[in-house]
């Protein structure tokens, strides 16, 4: 499937999300913006392809769906550009979409943005009017600042899963298209770490540790991967397996009150993913750590069997 292909549905469904924000700023009728609205989830619904969330986002003047960038066509060009209008005028980055929304719920979103203005909290109305799957992220703390009486900042935080979601996106880009530790495989295994570290009482606050810099983020991410997937190799049970994961993504500082099984994976796995970026050869890191002294033999073996058919 060529990349023209790949993002058809994700199109198709902006022109529609166009289409029904237009019908409810025209005040048309409630039979078209019905009609629009159940248009609209017949795209998403297409566009969702088994995941459990849809992820629209505006980086400088370009629309994402899912990580990938949306090339409009001619059919197409004109909603993009008035969706991407329409984020930046409301200072919006990310519009999360849950799979559990239905027709009433897109609608919803229409009337709410076709009435909103910059200084709108559309996240905040949309809650209100008990819309519960759909998530809107600003584009800046400031753009999403209010001003009590007080005169001090307040600043409405996204909620946990909408956090979740963005940071999958961010880390996900960080894992690349290739080499080991990549594709379908790693980003399941990044969203069930995330999502175990919501349910932890620290929730997200943890990742602040991890540095900006995409090295950085393409070391900590590729060992949280490794860590999981060699886990799973050694027959260990899912909450093992992502607590190891969870200490590799984090570091050190991620590692304190573990058994002294799963931090020693969190070890070797920070110890393989930093050589792997610096080089590239990932049997080679194993080894090298091997030779030191620094990977237990079962774990290296378990290791090398992940990456092996990473590669293949």
């Amino acid at each position: 499937m060529n990349r023209e292909e790949s993002d058809a549905p994700y199109r198709r469904l902006v022109t529609s999300l166009w289409v029904l924000v237009r019908t409810a700023s025209m005040r048309s009728g409630n039979d078209e913006l019905v009609g629009a609205a159940e248009s609209c989830w017949q795209r998403f619904s297409a566009a969702l392809l088994g995941e459990s969330h849809f992820v629209l986002q505006e980086r400088n003047g370009a629309l994402y769906a899912n990580g990938m960038r949306i090339r409009p066509d001619v059919a197409s060009f004109a909603a993009t550009a008035g969706i991407i209008a329409l984020l930046q005028d409301n200072t919006i980055s990310d519009l999360l979409l849950m799979a559990s929304i239905q027709p009433q719920d897109l609608m919803t979103l229409a009337r709410c943005w076709a009435g909103a203005s910059r200084e709108s909290d559309l996240d905040l109305e949309l809650r209100h009017q008990g819309c519960a799957g759909i998530h809107i992220a600003h584009s800046s703390v400031e753009a999403n600042a209010q001003i009590d009486d007080t005169g001090s900042t307040r600043v409405a935080v996204p909620p946990s899963q909408l956090g979740a979601v963005f940071t999958m996106q961010r880390f996900a880009l960080a894992l690349g298209r290739r080499g080991p530790l990549s594709g379908v495989r790693a980003r399941a295994v990044l969203q069930n770490v995330l999502h175990r570290m919501l349910r932890q009482e620290s929730g997200l606050q943890p990742l602040e540790r991890i540095h900006a810099s995409g090295a950085a983020q393409a070391e900590a991410v590729r060992a949280c991967v490794l860590a999981v997937r060699t886990a799973e190799e050694l027959g260990w049970n899912d909450e093992r397996s992502l607590d190891a994961g969870m200490a590799a993504l984090l570091g050190a500082t991620g590692r304190g009150s573990l058994d002294v099984e799963v931090a020693e994976l969190a070890r070797a796995s920070v110890g393989v993913a930093a050589l792997i970026v610096a080089s590239d050869a990932p049997i080679s890191a194993l080894e090298q750590l091997h030779q030191y002294g620094q990977l237990p033999l079962q774990v290296g073996e378990a290791m090398e069997l992940v990456l092996g058919s990473a590669r293949s």
